[in-house]
């Protein structure tokens, strides 16, 4: 009995000493947490903290972080808000969170967790006043976050649905929903997201998307390139009476001791424009062996270009500096599908294209392409490559006959676009590069040895054909 009173004495004691020090304890987690996510942001270049508030109590904690968007798009943002209000607005985002740590704090489903977050993004003051998208309430963005004892997260989030009509526009937005789990370091996590609809009509076009889905398991989160899956699922998208069904992306990026390997999948279950419709298509390919550090190298221009940190002349005179250094792997550039369901028959061609060289440089900057080799096989029906020139050729011809004040019909376009479409395919044929197999054409390219052969005729060296 004595052991037993002690015993549960002892439960007490520890345990209110654990429901003591848990708040602390749980509440220097979400502190962490928070300071992650701070050094996430200052990381982006893209991204500038303008301020960070962290108030952290016994039982909770409330923070207000404030985030500028840098880049071409921001500017652009600002402009439009100077021409239409007379505001120079940059886009500016305010975060505010509050934060309840336990050891088993209240949070959705009760579910117990070092800390929940309870989060609301807002548009800044000088853009929810003139923006009629956010008129009467300035909020983008709502969230739950439940942060583990081990500090891995997982937070619901959801946009608001908008439905704005003006003179000339109108936007439609049914809002977005989705969650992202994050490990504790932030390095790597899980996004399921998707809306059901997007419409938006400005100059007498409308552009809309419908069952929209994105899932994804990045990794490298915070360093310039990420790794992992993606597959993006679009039921509809399409601008006025032209629509693509049924599209889906699946995507994937890996790195191997220094090498980036990058795959793509995209299929279609069909499009229509214009009248003409297109089936079931494909386009598979992936890029293997580009140096990782070049790769780093080029992104990082690409956002200092963005920024307006450097002008497109040094971006490419730097990009040329990197190419010895992208072509070090032998990377590899593969298409092993690429398909299009024409009313016609199906269009098929396949792809590679590699560099097998000697490292160009100053001294023999040839190299790049002595070193190419490259394959690509396509067939299609002539009916179909005959269409595809005809609405091609009509094109120029209505622009030219427009430029030069001809006055042409419809009816003498159309059979202008035929004679001249029967002529190219024919002179294509001729010449060999391409070649009759039934109703098809097909063609065969080959560059090897830095020499360029097309249907087995070989028409000399790569540069002869770049000096033409």
């Amino acid at each position: 009995m004595k052991r037993l009173v002690i015993g549960c004495g002892l439960a007490a004691v520890v345990a209110a000493v654990g429901l003591g020090a848990g708040p602390v304890w749980t509440g220097a987690v979400a502190e962490r947490q928070h300071e992650r996510a701070l050094e996430f942001l200052e990381r982006e270049p893209q991204v500038r903290v303008l301020s960070s508030e962290y108030d952290r109590g016994y039982r909770g904690a409330t923070s207000r972080v404030e985030v500028e968007l840098l880049g071409s798009a921001a500017d652009d943002f600002a402009a439009f808000m100077e021409q239409e209000y007379g505001v120079r607005q940059a886009p500016v985002l305010v975060f505010h969170d509050g934060v309840s740590h336990g050891p088993i704090p209240s949070g959705s489903g009760g579910v117990p967790g070092a800390a929940f977050v309870t989060s609301r993004v807002e548009v800044a003051d000088a853009i929810g006043a003139h923006l009629p998208l956010f008129a009467g309430d300035p909020t983008l963005m709502t969230a739950e976050t439940r942060v583990g004892f081990d500090g891995a997260s997982r937070m619901t989030f959801a946009t608001p649905a908008w439905e704005v009509e003006g003179d000339e526009a109108a936007f439609s937005f049914t809002g977005l929903e989705g969650t992202l789990s994050l490990d504790a370091d932030m390095a790597s996590g899980e996004i399921d997201m998707g809306f059901d609809q997007l419409v938006l009509s400005e100059f007498g076009s409308t552009w809309s998307a419908r069952g929209v889905r994105l899932q994804a398991a990045p990794e490298n989160l915070g360093a310039h390139i990420w790794t992992g899956d993606s597959v993006l699922e679009v039921d509809t998208v399409g601008v006025d009476d032209s629509e693509i069904e049924g599209l889906r992306i699946v995507s994937g990026a890996e790195l191997d001791d220094g090498a980036l390997d990058v795959t793509f999948d995209a299929t279609m279950h069909g499009a229509v424009a214009g009248g003409y419709r297109i089936e079931e298509s494909r386009l598979k390919a992936a890029l293997y062996r580009v140096d990782q550090h070049a790769m780093e190298q080029l992104v990082a221009l690409g956002d200092d270009l963005e920024l307006g940190h450097i002008d497109e002349h040094t971006m490419g005179l730097r990009f040329l500096g990197l190419i010895p250094q992208l072509l070090e792997r032998e990377p590899e550039f593969v298409i092993e599908e690429f398909t299009i369901g024409m009313p016609e028959g199906p269009f098929r061609a396949s792809a590679r294209l590699a560099w097998e060289g000697q490292t160009p440089s100053l001294e023999d900057a040839f190299a790049a392409i002595n070193g190419l080799a490259a394959e690509v096989e396509m067939k299609a029906p002539r009916d179909a490559v005959h269409r595809s020139l005809r609405a091609y050729l009509r094109h120029d011809l209505e622009t030219d006959a427009a430029t030069y004040g001809q006055n042409l019909s419809g009816q003498e376009l159309d059979e202008r676009a035929v004679e001249l479409a029967d002529a190219r395919v024919e002179a294509m044929v001729a010449e060999g590069v391409l070649q009759h197999q039934g109703q098809d054409l097909q063609g065969h390219l080959l560059i090897e040895d830095g020499l360029v052969l097309i249907n087995g005729r070989n028409y000399g060296p790569v540069w002869a054909l770049l000096a033409r």
